[in-house]
């Protein structure tokens, strides 16, 4: 495949801010990309800026699946009914056109990152991150990546740890530490061992000390915002107090969200809770905006039932 058989089929443009630790604005440029098999996917550009305008980084995020099997049922990409995995190549040309579409050259930032944060859970494609991530290094020289996982096989960050990748942050968007309850929002995860999550990570830190490990903590009304479960999540995290710090995030409506009645966690209780992690020794933060901004993952592409065959 070559990067003429990607088609751009649809775009936007926006600029947002948000609550989070580091920068306070986001550019967006966003794309709808069709491959030559006729598949879709999401992927961004993001130029972000603290509050003097100031341009602190250049962030490409990239979707490592067409659909997704396991089955948020916060995230659009529910929509899409068949899942295909994307190959390294692919991948590396999903970044090109992301680049090229929005006029970006990565040479002009000091801080270049490549996010695979979008479509797809990419503990079940370990080797095609691998390969991708080190060709793209073979062609930005400077720069670093940012991996998200839910840790659906848990046997991936081993694999990545041994690879010893170009990472930024490692993140791992958490939800419960019981199986049974994260079935409730993630149907199609198929085990969640917190205890050898833990050691794994341990180990990872050992391998990679200059990687960040990041919790992304995805806050649902009724669900993991009481005080008393995150007092147990964070004795049970207590192991990896030194090692992780925590993301907040706001929930953004969804179609999804309003289907299955996943609300978003008030601003009052979303601060108290970064509180309490602040108390017990851990480094956190908010991160997104309370007011319903449209753009999280999968939502671009999931109000086009046209690419959800």
């Amino acid at each position: 495949m070559k990067l003429t058989d990607l088609k751009i089929v649809d775009r936007l443009e926006r600029t947002d801010n948000y609550i989070t630790k580091k920068w306070k604005a986001e550019k967006a440029f966003r794309y709808v990309i069709e491959f030559n098999d006729h598949k879709f996917v999401e992927s961004s550009a993001f130029i972000h800026y603290d509050n003097s305008d100031k341009i602190l980084d250049l962030t490409i995020e990239i979707s490592t699946m067409y659909g997704c099997p396991l089955r948020c049922k916060f995230c659009d990409t529910n929509k899409i009914n068949s899942v295909k995995y994307l190959n390294s190549n692919e991948i590396v040309l999903q970044v090109q056109k992301t680049l090229m579409e929005s006029n970006l050259n990565p040479l002009d930032f000091i801080d270049f990152r490549i996010s695979y944060l979008a479509i797809g859970e990419n503990s079940l494609i370990p080797d095609e991150i691998i390969e991708s991530s080190q060709l793209l290094k073979k062609l930005f020289s400077h720069v670093l990546f940012n991996l998200s996982t839910v840790a659906a096989d848990i046997s991936a960050i081993n694999k990545w740890s041994n690879a010893h990748l170009a990472l930024r942050t490692l993140q791992i968007s958490i939800l419960h530490y019981d199986i049974v309850e994260i079935k409730k929002i993630i149907p199609n995860i198929k085990k969640f061992e917190i205890d050898k999550l833990i050691n794994c990570l341990i180990s990872f830190n050992k391998e990679n000390p200059n990687t960040k490990i990041r919790f992304n903590y995805v806050l649902i009304e009724n669900y993991n915002d009481s005080i008393g479960y995150l007092n147990k999540l964070v004795e049970i995290l207590k192991p990896l107090k030194s090692i992780v710090y925590f993301r907040i995030s706001i929930l953004n409506e969804t179609e999804g969200t309003k289907q299955y009645y996943l609300n978003q966690v008030t601003k009052e209780k979303t601060e108290l809770i970064v509180k309490t992690l602040i108390e017990n020794d851990y480094n956190a933060y908010i991160f997104g905006t309370f007011i319903n901004q449209r753009i999280s993952c999968g939502q671009f592409i999931g109000k086009y039932d046209k690419y959800c065959k």
